[in-house]
This record gives C-alpha cells, structure tokens and sequence, in this order.
C-alpha cells in the first residue's frame, strides 16, 4: 500500500507528554512512548495491536518520527496481507 493511501487512515493522536497513540482510522491499535529500561540503545519504541498478529512486541525507534513511519510501515504491510483495500483506492480505480 503506497504512502499516499496511508494518508487518513493511519493517524497519530497525542496521548501524554512524549507519547502517542496510533489509530487505524477511529481505532487506536498501539502507541509510541519513550524506552522505560534504562540500558535501552533507543529512546523511543511502539507497540501494535492488530488482529491476527501473534506477537505484539515494543520495537525500538530512534525518535517519535522514526516510530511513526515504521508503524505506518508495518500497519500497511498488515493491510497489504489482509487484503484491505480503502474505499478511496477503490473509487480512484473506477475513475482511471
């Protein structure tokens, strides 16, 4: 699924100072927060929570962006295998 796509569906919404909650459309499916172990190598980490999904760990980031664009990344590839299509894909393709 291109970036473009993304757009609108995978959204970031402040949860407290330093921490963020990742929403797929209106449905919060994980959050990024600064690392709490103090020998961590990065700062920041994520966790998703999608269906299907066996493991559910925290994946460290170097920064709040970084985390953001690898969430985007992995929620797309989620959709991607899932077969989901965005109703804005799919009017685009009866345009063309």
């Amino acid at each position: 699924m291109s970036q473009d796509l993304h757009d609108g569906i995978v959204l970031f919404a402040p949860l407290s100072p330093g921490c963020e909650r990742i929403l797929l459309g209106t449905i919060e499916i994980g959050e990024i927060r600064p690392t709490q172990h103090p020998s961590a190598r990065l700062p920041i980490c994520f966790k998703l929570d999608l269906p299907n999904v066996s493991s559910r760990p925290w994946h460290p980031a170097q920064s709040i962006e970084d985390a953001r664009r690898l969430a985007a990344a992995k929620i797309g590839d989620w959709i991607d295998a899932a077969g989901l299509v965005p109703v804005r894909a799919n009017q685009q393709e009866r345009q063309d």
